[in-house]
């Protein structure tokens, strides 16, 4: 496809994905075309500012090419905000999953300490409660058991 009119234009080629890793490319639309700049899928280009003449060579590029990165995709303040809000809830299951294991009884002498990534304050008051709990249990069974005869109704 040509842009512009005549020899003032560029020529546009698409190629797909063809194993070269090249979508398409390019170039003057002059007879003399002097560079060409190709693309791929990721949104780079390569610019050859030098090229063969002579339609036996076919145009063929000459040196080493300009590589030109593609930038990262600009994100807006909204796309921002919610990655961030994902990061926050995938924190915050972390967290819940602690409660859970520190109350069943499930957590080993190395526990989530502050700072990391799975400690809040619910879990170390969680932990803190099981803890006791534990001790309540081990108390109750050190105790004699009692037991209380039922009084006869007459």
């Amino acid at each position: 496809m040509q842009i512009g009119k005549g020899k003032q234009g560029v020529i546009l080629e698409e190629y797909g994905d063809n194993g070269s890793g090249f979508l398409g490319c390019i170039f003057p639309a002059c007879d003399n075309n002097q560079w060409i700049m190709w693309f791929d899928s990721k949104g780079n280009a390569q610019l050859y500012t030098e090229r063969e003449t002579g339609k036996e060579h076919n145009g063929a590029v000459v040196g080493e090419p300009i590589k030109l990165k593609a930038r990262e995709p600009h994100r807006t303040k909204s796309q921002r905000e919610i990655e961030r809000l994902k990061e926050e809830i995938a924190q915050l299951d972390t967290q819940m999953a602690g409660c859970l294991t520190a109350a069943e009884g499930w957590s080993c002498d190395e526990h989530a300490k502050k700072g990391d990534y799975g400690w809040s304050p619910a879990y170390q008051a969680v932990l803190e409660l099981r803890k006791k709990y534990d001790g309540l249990l081990l108390l109750k069974s050190s105790l004699p058991k009692i037991t209380l005869q039922s009084e006869s109704v007459v």
